[in-house]
């Protein structure tokens, strides 16, 4: 296994089989029980682009501590009301606005 960090993604932790094909994302937020922020849904997108692009056949995506996600990160969604409601819907999405 060979372990990587997706363009310095402190919130995802990817690790990769030596034979390429099975994939694991560690969503690595237990302080906010793995909420995902735009980090994480930039880093998952990312993970599975490069599944899809490559060898890989399994992708699995867990969460660190025991939790495997509490679902969106209400503070990293609410840091774009007020901004429109384009970025606010790209909170949703892990979407640049």
């Amino acid at each position: 296994m060979t372990e990587t960090n997706i363009d310095g993604n402190e919130d995802l932790t990817v690790t990769v089989s030596d034979d390429e094909l099975v994939i694991r994302a560690v969503i690595d937020r237990p302080e906010q029980h793995n909420a995902m922020n735009e980090n994480v849904l930039e880093g998952l997108s990312a993970v599975l682009a490069a599944a899809d692009a490559g060898p890989a056949r399994v992708v699995v995506i867990r969460g660190a501590a025991g939790t495997f996600s509490s679902g969106g990160d209400l503070k990293s969604i609410a840091s774009n009301v007020g901004k429109g409601p384009q970025a606010y819907r790209n909170s949703f999405s892990g979407q640049q606005s």
